[in-house]
């Protein structure tokens, strides 16, 4: 499970299966629809296939316009232990970047894309702090991928229907900017990894 904080600040914690988990912790679930509110609207996906394009959302933000609205999603590393000439060698392995989002325009496309195997050619996912100024400040962009799952659900009695689809990649980029306390974003760091096949 992930840590939680106030202030609308995703809060990163390792668990015991070796993912790094991420979620907004300024969301709150509305009890008249059921729905998740406020941080819903401050985490995007934008997806483009090597065949069929751009995958279009249903998102109006001006910063991110047609871009897929993104209710959680996970990501992580893992160390995996291998048994060669030299001993016993311990290398990181990269897991799947798991994306949960309400069924939308995009709903079909993504299906389409995942029933052609077309190649993921990019997708960011970009997170926005909630409240005051708001800029992007963490991103995922993910290369040469492919969608490995992807399953439609309801929840209970809410009319709402969910969509988690699972992301596999050959390259990976993860951006934090931090942020000053007048809302201006500083140097931003950066991780690169790209995943060897075998």
């Amino acid at each position: 499970m992930a840590a939680t904080a106030r202030g609308g600040r995703p809060v990163s914690k390792p668990c015991a299966c070796g993912r790094l988990h991420m979620d907004i912790t300024d969301s709150v679930v509305s009890p008249q629809t059921g729905e998740v509110e406020m941080s819903k609207k401050d985490m995007f996906l934008k997806l483009d296939s090597k065949r069929g394009g751009a995958v279009k959302g249903e998102s109006e933000d001006p910063a991110h316009p047609g871009e897929m609205v993104v209710l959680d999603f996970t990501w992580g590393m893992t160390s995996v232990v291998s048994t060669g000439f030299s001993g016993k060698e311990t290398k990181p392995a990269q897991l799947e970047l798991r994306i949960t989002k309400y069924v939308d325009t995009a709903s079909t496309g993504l299906m389409s894309v995942m029933k052609t195997n077309d190649e993921i050619k990019k997708a960011v996912l970009t997170v926005r702090k909630a409240g005051g100024k708001q800029e992007d400040y963490f991103s995922i962009a993910i290369q040469g991928g492919r969608i490995t799952s992807l399953e439609v659900s309801s929840e209970g009695d809410h009319p709402t229907l969910t969509e988690r689809l699972s992301l596999t990649f050959n390259k990976i980029e993860v951006q934090y900017k931090a942020q000053s306390a007048l809302g201006a974003l500083k140097g931003a760091s950066t991780f690169q990894d790209e995943v060897t096949p075998g």
